[in-house]
């Protein structure tokens, strides 16, 4: 394992909750210095408390940050929520927040982006998520009439379309960008997930590999990414659910 150098703090979104919580929880457990950012305060301190789908409240946290050790984006909402609102928060304030925050971030420091294993299973082609991506404010009138799951899958698929983009932008920095795709795991938004896919999937889920993932199983996938142990990890979608999509994808070619 490489020494972790003492580096400025790391910016941790969705530190309120959930898989937010459990990595920024871990970081200081690691001694590092984490700067919490969420709608709401976190149990685990001083939270710099912001509406990430408010440009101008996103602007004054990007203008009040110090230089950083690393970034954590990991502010979500589930889609129970209305889909614009899914889509404001998942995607647009995200690629916000990524694209401004690269270069404040200290050379040989890391962004993880929090994706999930739903992006796999969005249906927009490739040339309407582009049109999404090219202007944003002109897609906004027809977010209204997404369903909560279509925009949840559609949102964090636009996260892995934007990757490369971060990448490039971050490598004449020393900045590294990866993106983890995220099962089933037990955190609140877990209940959201049952109401919008139904029992039986769940217990499908839940089936095939035995158990739900818990928060600090992909906290510490986290904290190795931002760390000078993932160096070489750069442009990276990872999948972390314990062989979920691997055995779906097994079943419907088999079918």
């Amino acid at each position: 394992m490489l020494a972790w150098p003492m580096t400025p703090p790391i910016l941790v979104t969705g530190a309120a909750s959930g898989l937010g919580l459990a990595t920024a929880q871990l970081l200081r457990e690691r001694g590092h210095d984490v700067i919490l950012s969420d709608l709401r305060p976190s149990p685990l301190g001083e939270t710099r408390v912001a509406d990430l789908t408010d440009e101008a409240a996103r602007r004054d946290l990007i203008a009040g940050l110090p230089p950083l050790g690393g970034l954590v984006a990991s502010a979500g909402v589930a889609g129970q929520a209305p889909g614009h609102l899914v889509m404001e928060l998942n995607y647009v304030a995200t690629r916000d927040l990524v694209s401004c925050l690269l270069p404040k971030i200290a050379r040989g420091s890391a962004a993880v982006v929090l994706s999930s294993t739903s992006a796999l299973f969005a249906s927009q082609t490739q040339e309407e998520r582009r049109v999404i991506r090219d202007d944003p404010a002109a897609a906004r009138p027809g977010w209204q009439d997404l369903e909560g799951w279509d925009a949840y899958g559609l949102s964090k698929r636009l996260l892995l379309d934007e990757l490369p983009g971060w990448v490039a932008a971050g490598l004449p920095h020393g900045v590294r960008v990866n993106a983890l795709l995220p099962g089933p795991i037990e955190t609140p938004m877990l209940g959201d997930l049952e109401q919008m896919q139904g029992a039986e999937a769940m217990d499908y889920m839940k089936a095939v590999v035995g158990r739900y993932g818990q928060p600090r199983e992909i906290a510490t996938i986290i904290a190795f990414l931002l760390s000078p142990d993932a160096s070489w990890l750069n442009g990276v979608e990872l999948r972390v659910d314990g062989g979920l999509f691997t055995q779906f994808a097994l079943e419907q070619r088999t079918s």
